[in-house]
């Protein structure tokens, strides 16, 4: 299985308001910063999708997730991989039956020249203009 975590929210910042001229509003506002994080693993064998919503990203939300895939796959030997958080190398987790795989340096970290081919990818998908 694969993992990966993404946050979801919203960002509230009023700028602008309307009124019609020449008044000239007062608006107050706070801004507000509310997010949750959406866990998921995919199997690549059998496409199967185990997702979990929660609160934070920390080393307690990513123990109840793996409990929760344990707990959906008992009869299955399952290795995750990982990407690099930090949450995910936390001493406190406890690994009842899933292999926890950390995936390559390469593959976790975005990359300005990707191949395809062999061939860098603006070579391969650079298409000649028409006149």
């Amino acid at each position: 299985m694969f993992q990966d975590e993404a946050r979801f929210g919203r960002i509230s910042d009023t700028r602008r308001c309307w009124c019609p001229k020449p008044a000239r509003p007062l608006c107050q506002a706070m801004v507000t910063q509310e997010y949750t994080y959406a866990y998921a693993a995919v199997s690549v064998a059998d496409g199967v999708l185990d997702s979990l919503i929660l609160p934070h990203v920390n080393g307690a939300c990513m123990q109840m997730f793996l409990d929760e895939v344990c707990a959906r796959h008992p009869d299955d030997r399952i290795v995750m991989v990982l990407d690099g958080a930090g949450w995910h190398q936390s001493a406190s987790l406890r690994l009842p039956q899933p292999a926890l795989a950390h995936a390559p340096a390469v593959l976790t970290r975005a990359q300005s020249r990707r191949t395809s081919l062999g061939r860098p990818a603006r070579k391969v998908l650079s298409q000649p203009r028409l006149r």
